[in-house]
């Protein structure tokens, strides 16, 4: 949910496209799931698959610290070209999936609510633009990123134990979510990533067995939410765990994952439609398939988005369509 443009001036790296296409199952993990009543005998199954789900969305904003430039970049030019690659692909896609999705209950109001993120999906757009601005002039400033994480984990606590909820509920909370995006700035500002990938095999190995020891950690403790103290260790190891699993099979030589990393945001703009009838069929056959629901989803977007990218290609007005929806 991050544009390929964002980068750090020198040749891209690929192992950070395919980290992109695995958090993207997260998140389309977390609106594909279903009650515990009708996980039924597979209740184990779900203590895991809402653990999955809360990755992806932690795992993104790190992305997005990582590759945000900051005070180097002049303002205005910053918020001109935020506002091509992600305010525009926001509007539309916003707007179409309000269409659909709230047949028979359309309202300016309404309208309004849902492209902010009142109780839609897209608070992640309205976070992702807070956290531009917030941290426009502190993206390389040590002690004021160690500071947003504190506050991160403070805010958590409050809400995990019931001292405190959001006014605009949690999902809108920028205290909720800074510490990711302030990891992420940490993480370039010290070229961490970068030392990660040239690390040797065992290095990795052990950066993965960490992940996923901090996976069945939150697993145990019935993590199920986003507002969970766990939450903070779960979503950074489980990020540097998928980026050296990704570098250490060398996944970045696979062009379907690249092609689902470089549309990740297309995908994550489109697809609560595509979920919620993947999701009502499976319940009609065999609710416990809403495992597959995200597999499902991301190989229907990546067979008609391969399709507009060949089109976009040859013919203006397509390419003009996949940059409105956010494609790169």
């Amino acid at each position: 949910m991050v544009s390929m443009g964002e980068t750090r001036g020198k040749q891209w790296d690929n192992n950070i496209t395919v980290t992109r296409a695995l958090l993207l199952f997260s998140v389309i993990a977390a609106h594909s799931g279903i009650t515990r009543v009708e996980a039924s005998s597979a209740a184990w199954l779900l203590d895991i698959w809402q653990v999955l789900s809360v990755v992806g969305v932690p795992g993104f904003l790190i992305l997005s610290g990582y590759l945000y430039k900051g005070m180097p970049e002049p303002f205005v030019r910053l918020c001109a070209k935020k506002s091509k690659s992600v305010l525009l692909p926001w509007a539309v896609c916003g707007t179409l999936v309000f269409f659909v999705t709230q047949f028979g209950a359309y309202s300016l109001l309404g309208y309004v609510k849902f492209m902010a993120g009142y109780g839609s999906y897209l608070y992640y757009m309205t976070v992702l633009w807070i956290c531009f601005l917030l941290f426009y002039f502190v993206y390389d400033k040590t002690v004021v990123l160690v500071l947003a994480v504190a506050l991160n984990c403070v805010s958590l606590a409050l809400i995990q134990f019931g001292i405190y909820r959001s006014l605009f509920t949690d999902f809108l909370n920028v205290a909720n979510w800074i510490g990711f995006f302030a990891v992420g700035c940490i993480l370039r500002k010290y070229g961490l990533l970068d030392k990660l990938k040239a690390s040797g095999k065992v290095w990795k190995a052990l950066f993965i067995v960490g992940g996923a020891a901090a996976f069945a950690c939150a697993v145990l403790l019935k993590v199920e939410t986003y507002f969970h103290l766990a939450v903070i260790p779960l979503g950074c190891l489980s990020f540097i765990a998928l980026y050296c699993l990704c570098s250490l099979v060398k996944a970045e030589k696979s062009t379907v994952l690249r092609n689902i990393g470089n549309w990740s945001f297309t995908v994550y703009l489109l697809h609560m439609p595509v979920v919620a009838v993947f999701k009502r069929i499976v319940r009609r056959i065999y609710p416990n398939l809403y495992v597959l629901i995200p597999l499902f989803t991301v190989a229907l977007f990546l067979a008609v988005l391969t399709v507009m990218d060949k089109a976009g290609r040859k013919f203006g007005p397509v390419k003009k369509i996949n940059a409105l929806i956010g494609m790169r």
